[in-house]
């Protein structure tokens, strides 16, 4: 969500654009809202975070306290005239519950949406590499005074298109 935040533009933003989270605890839109603010504020720099833009796009933060699957939810999109790719279905893990319910889930949004505007996220996948970067920031006295926030902008952690995962 601090991504979609720093990104937000109101004037390239259609007034229509909602962010929904989906959990099954229990929350209201408020809540959520509240949430989002506050860890918006705490890890985005005061200097980066626009006050005029913020209530802006708290509004377009919708919260849904449900027990579906991410295949009910592409459905619904689907029924309500939401699933093309002017917009994007993100999917962040847990994505079922084993193999077969994952492969499930998967041919539930395949039936709904173009494979190119849906993005499957699994932020636990980063952890052990983001662990090394630290590890070798801090343990290398070469790195550790450049490797910091004023000279690294941000870091993305790409996956191995070639590695061994199992085809859902």
């Amino acid at each position: 969500m601090i991504s979609q935040c720093a990104n937000y533009y109101p004037l390239y933003t259609p007034e229509s654009s909602r962010i929904i989270g989906l959990s099954r605890s229990e929350l209201d839109n408020d809540g959520f809202r509240a949430q989002a603010e506050e860890a918006l504020r705490r890890f985005i720099p005061e200097t980066e975070l626009d006050e005029d833009i913020l209530p802006q796009f708290l509004q377009m933060l919708q919260y849904r306290c449900n027990d579906v699957t991410f295949g009910t939810i592409a459905r619904g999109l689907e029924k309500n005239g939401l699933a093309h790719c002017n917009g994007r279905l993100v999917v962040e893990k847990p994505l079922g519950h084993d193999l077969a319910s994952a492969r499930q889930l998967n041919q539930d949004i395949a039936a709904v949406f173009d494979e190119s505007c849906v993005y499957r996220i699994d932020h636990y996948l980063g952890k052990e590499t983001v662990q090394n970067l630290m590890a070798m920031r801090f343990a290398n006295a070469l790195f550790e005074p450049i490797w910091n926030a004023a000279h690294i902008d941000h870091v993305q952690i790409m996956p191995d298109c070639h590695g061994a995962a199992v085809p859902l």
